[in-house]
């Protein structure tokens, strides 16, 4: 038995969410305030904690106007009119459950199906409700002065206050025969009750099934200061009161503390017997005379209550060992996360005789203060730490974990990932949609599943948790980019990017991963421009050969040449010794020079063309694959933004940009003329000609001009692109040495200012529609200085 789905209805932003869990252990993930919190809290609080109060802020936004509607109607009310907020749940049974959910089956007839309740905090009463508000209502509007209007002024403002006593939980049994196969309920359909009011309520026949626990992600093991502040010597402490001294007896330990009682009496007594000796003196000679003693008494409470953990440094036991807080903060978290755990656990297996079939534990952001090594240890050891119980055929436990650490994801796989998607509603209202990534993972060729899981695995990619997504060419883009979007869209700092080396050849693998996640992403790309079909009529395949890049190739401490990145950075005393004087240059310069002319004689072997040449095409995968899908480079020319974007459709909600390098005006010398590069590099020459033709600027291996040959701009364009595309042009070095210059000087290439804007745009529309809706819905004539807004977690 597992619970199999959960539907939650108007709590916060899950307007209407289902959400899908493994048998084992399922991961929450998603960015900040899509909707994790909100899920692990309803869970906790429908299943295990009703008596805590609600809020109006609680419900989905949408459902404040519609109180304030039906507050303003005279018609009579119904109770399914008015919005409530429900928790579904589907157990997945077999045969030997049946005796357990006797109160779920809709009828005697079990075709195999889930099973279903629903919890729901609804209405006690309409007709009470409506007459208590109108009379608060009437008694306002006599009191109503100018420019005041005393609560309440609608009906959601009387909620405020009276929530909890107008609401009340209500249980119902679920038919699965009246849902589809995405548990969507049919229309007009009226669940039966839950149980009665008597012995057998609906609150304890789903206690009966399932039991929840929470380890919350505020643990307080850092608040030394607070009193709320947890050691884990109290923790251990409570972990044995609970627990282990209700295991049989000890007689030997017993023993032992009352001969240690004994000897500790004899010991005070001898020490204080002068002292006791004049107290005696000092008494009333009454009936029988009696005398004063010291007696030591000693009990497991108090022993408990001074025992300490300490950490030993080595095994011999003669050396010092340090207090638990002397430890790290990381290994302190995971200790108490077990002991929490295995507490949960041993309290839910000592209830034999009511004991719930399910356990469902939820650990909100485990990943606190554990670096990635001990992140990976704890999602690959949770189960081992929650022991099966001795029956497990009948008694099971499932896990749900809310995070925000890839490391946790990448270990544990695609399957248990289900991801919070934001989106916003017809009527810019926020809501939350998971996804159920095992889907994806059934879905997609194999193939593709093992490059992306092995991608995620050896590189930090925040995906999941991401608002926008940048995928670039290579590692010269991820380097820059930085420094570009500072210049060129600073908006976006504000937002929680992550940028994705995957290359022009492997960017395409991501598009179902990205379509899936409904994502808003910016691909900044090559055009890479090949030779196509000749006079000699070769084909497209036997002269297009890839450019081999790859995710990881350039990483910044393995350059081409053997040159590493802290040599390259502590050049700066070389750089100042390099300005000798400008014949030396000229040198250096003229003999690159005769090392292109003779490259360029040599037959192109691999294929590569400037994008001028007649009949180019492109060798990369992405944008003859995903965006735009062309392949001649004069269409790619010609390609507007519209064929280059992918807007969010009933298929995949992702809104993707693809930009790459087109022709731009290029002056040299008085003459312009529309140039376009291949690479990042070569774009950023033409366009920064006149200041990376500087000598001061010739670290960044661009310039082919001499103080003694001033080339035209035609043979500047040509000798750029056979210095960047024929030779060992060494990209990581090129963007290193850029990353030391003054961003201030040089400008963004076009088409990633073009990009970078554009994704800018997208999420600054989606702030603004949030921020609007906000506006709206807490618009007040005379708000209250204390009605502090509450955000939809």
């Amino acid at each position: 038995m597992h619970l199999k789905s959960i539907t939650v209805k108007n709590f916060r932003r899950l307007k209407k969410t289902q959400i899908d869990l493994e048998k084992d252990d399922s991961i929450f993930v998603g960015a900040n305030n899509s909707g994790k919190t909100s899920a692990t809290y309803l869970l906790y609080r429908f299943l295990e904690d009703q008596k805590a109060k609600f809020s109006l802020h609680d419900f989905s936004s949408h459902c404040w106007k519609i109180f304030d509607d039906l507050g303003n109607s005279e018609t009579l009310l119904k109770a399914s009119e008015f919005p409530s907020i429900s928790l579904d749940l589907w157990f997945q049974i077999q045969s030997s459950d049946l005796h357990r959910v006797l109160d779920l089956l809709p009828s005697l007839e079990w075709q195999n199906a889930p099973v279903g309740a629903r919890v729901e905090f609804s209405v006690k009463d309409v007709s009470t409700l409506m007459e208590n508000y109108k009379q608060a209502k009437s008694k306002a509007v006599a009191n109503k002065k100018e420019q005041y209007h005393p609560w309440p002024k609608n009906l959601s403002d009387y909620l405020r206050k009276n929530l909890n006593q107008e609401f009340n939980f209500k249980f119902y049994v679920l038919d699965f025969e009246k849902f589809d196969n995405d548990f969507n309920q049919e229309e007009g359909y009226e669940p039966l009750t839950l149980g009665n009011d008597t012995d057998r309520s609906g609150s304890k026949i789903i206690k009966s099934i399932i039991k929840v626990d929470i380890l919350n992600a505020q643990r307080h093991l850092t608040d030394n200061n607070s009193a709320r502040s947890e050691d884990l010597s109290k923790r251990m402490n409570r972990f044995y009161e609970r627990n282990l001294r209700k295991k049989e007896n000890d007689y030997e330990a017993m023993r032992a503390l009352d001969n240690s009682e004994k000897e500790l009496t004899a010991h005070l007594s001898e020490v204080f017997a002068p002292t006791l000796q004049s107290l005696n003196n000092l008494g009333y000679r009454g009936f029988n005379d009696p005398k004063l003693l010291i007696k030591a008494a000693l009990n497991s409470e108090m022993i408990a209550s001074q025992t300490k953990l300490h950490y030993a440094l080595s095994d011999d036991p003669e050396l010092m060992a340090l207090p638990d807080q002397y430890n790290g903060l990381g290994f302190k978290n995971l200790i108490y996360m077990v002991i929490e755990i295995l507490d949960f656990h041993a309290r839910w297996m000592d209830d034999e005789e009511n004991r719930a079939p399910l356990h469902l534990v939820i650990i909100e952001e485990p990943e606190v203060h554990l670096h990635a090594q001990l992140q990976q240890v704890f999602i690959r050891e949770i189960r081992k730490v929650i022991q099966k119980a001795e029956t497990s055929e009948f008694f099971a436990t499932q896990v749900v974990i809310s995070t925000h650490s890839p490391h946790i994801i990448y270990e544990s796989g695609f399957k248990p990932i289900r991801y919070f998607q934001r989106e916003i509603d017809d009527d810019g209202h926020q809501k939350s949609n998971v996804l159920n990534l095992s889907t994806f993972y059934d879905g997609s060729r194999p193939k593709t599943i093992k490059f992306l899981q092995q991608y995620m695995k050896l590189t930090h990619c925040d995906l999941f948790f991401a608002d926008g997504t940048i995928l670039v060419e290579g590692n010269v883009e991820r380097l820059l980019l930085p420094m570009m979007i500072n210049k060129s869209a600073s908006e976006l700092n504000a937002s929680y990017i992550t940028i994705i080396e995957v290359g022009g050849a492997f960017a395409h693998l991501f598009k179902k991963l990205i379509n899936f996640l409904g994502l808003k992403c910016l691909i900044i790309t090559d055009i890479d421009s090949m030779l196509g079909r000749d006079e000699t009529s070769k084909t497209l395949s036997s002269t297009v050969c890839f450019d081999n890049k790859t995710p990881f190739k350039d990483s910044p401490d393995s350059l081409e040449n053997g040159e590493s990145a802290s040599n390259i950075l502590n050049e700066d005393d070389e750089d100042d010794e390099d300005d000798e004087d400008d014949e030396d240059e000229d040198d250096e310069d003229e003999d690159e020079d005769e090392d292109e002319d003779e490259d360029v004689k040599k037959e192109n072997k691999n294929g590569k063309c400037p994008t001028d040449t007649e009949n180019a095409v492109t060798s990369n995968q992405t944008l003859i694959k995903w965006l735009p899908k062309l392949s001649k480079i004069s269409e790619l020319f010609e390609a507007n933004d519209d064929a280059k974007t992918q807007i969010p459709s009933a298929i995949s909600k992702s809104h993707v940009f693809i930009t790459y390098q087109t022709p731009q005006k290029v002056t040299w010398e008085g003459k312009s003329k529309k140039i376009s590069g291949r690479t990042i590099e070569e774009a950023f020459a033409l366009e920064n000609l006149a200041w990376t033709q500087k000598v001061e600027h010739k670290d960044l291996k661009l310039r082919v001009i001499t103080l003694i040959d001033n080339r035209s701009l035609d043979e500047v364009k040509d000798r750029l692109y056979r210095r960047i595309n024929l030779n060992n042009f060494n990209k990581t070095d090129f963007a290193l040495r850029l990353m030391m210059k003054n961003s201030e000087e040089w400008k963004v290439p076009s088409y990633i200012d073009l990009g970078l804007k554009w994704l800018q745009k997208q999420l600054s529309e989606e702030q603004q529609i949030i921020k609007k809706t906000i506006t709206v819905q807490k618009k007040d004539p005379k708000p209250k200085k204390n009605n502090k807004k509450q955000d939809q977690i």
